[in-house]
């Protein structure tokens, strides 16, 4: 009963969070912030609400293992509108009457779908009176399949869709990989958006060593092996290739 009562109320703060980062305008992040202006410290979950209305004024560090950082020749392929892009498939949701706030884009995580924000997409036009997307990106869910899947590439199919649907200055809101490709957005087209929220990710390298998504890589690996392996029967056996890069947690579960 506790649990329910608590994740009900991280959902209750979450969503007032957001809310209240909307009405102050700039952009939010639950860790680091993409674009680092003067702030505000925010009241919940350390929180840290950014500001820049003027959109010129957009900078970046420079950190190792983000889209800005890289050789010249490296940056003009990132930045380059020359990528081939998809139609993404997407879903609206739309207050009663027509509303000219700007509205909100969900982007969703790795292996999500337009589906995961569809709850508090719901709430959020009730409670801010604005149109919200839910688009499935590159890859995921009925969007196009395609070889290749980079940020470059899920940026330049967000920016086709802003411009093909004449959304004008939406909110980005994206969390883990969706986040990356939100802040890939406002990179390549700063002017294009007129707030980022990034959710549960930051522009920094996690792919060097053997935590985080260095980590994450080691169980796709295996769960790779899991699905070409035919002669698996149980979930034992899945287990057991799973105990290679994770032996503790998977004796935990058995």
């Amino acid at each position: 009963m506790n649990k329910r009562i608590n994740v009900t109320h991280l959902k209750m703060s979450i969503r007032s969070s957001i809310f209240s980062c909307v009405k102050l305008g700039g952009v939010f992040s639950s860790r680091f912030c993409a674009v680092p202006h003067s702030y505000r410290a925010g009241y919940k979950f350390n929180i840290r609400y950014y500001s820049s209305k003027n959109k010129s004024d957009i900078s970046y560090d420079g950190t190792i293992g983000s889209l800005a950082y890289s050789p010249s020749s490296e940056t003009e392929k990132s930045l380059s509108d020359d990528i081939e892009s998809v139609e993404l498939i997407y879903d609206k949701y739309s207050p009663n009457e027509p509303s000219y706030k700007n509205p909100i884009i969900f982007l969703h995580g790795l292996f999500g779908s337009k589906v995961n924000n569809r709850a508090v997409s719901k709430q959020l036009v009730k409670l801010l009176d604005r149109d919200v997307y839910c688009i499935d990106l590159r890859n995921h869910g009925e969007s196009p399949h395609i070889n290749r899947h980079d940020y470059p590439s899920m940026s330049k199919d967000v920016e086709n869709f802003i411009l093909e649907n004449e959304i004008i200055d939406p909110i980005l809101i994206g969390h883990s990989m969706g986040a990356k490709v939100a802040m890939s957005v406002c990179l390549r087209k700063p002017k294009l958006p007129s707030m980022l929220i990034s959710v549960d990710n930051a522009p920094i390298d996690l792919t060097g060593n053997t935590k985080g998504f260095g980590k994450f890589v080691m169980y796709i690996r295996q769960l790779q092996k899991i699905t070409r392996d035919k002669s698996l029967r149980t979930l034992k056996d899945c287990d057991s290739i799973l105990a290679e890069v994770e032996p503790e947690l998977v004796s935990l579960c058995q």
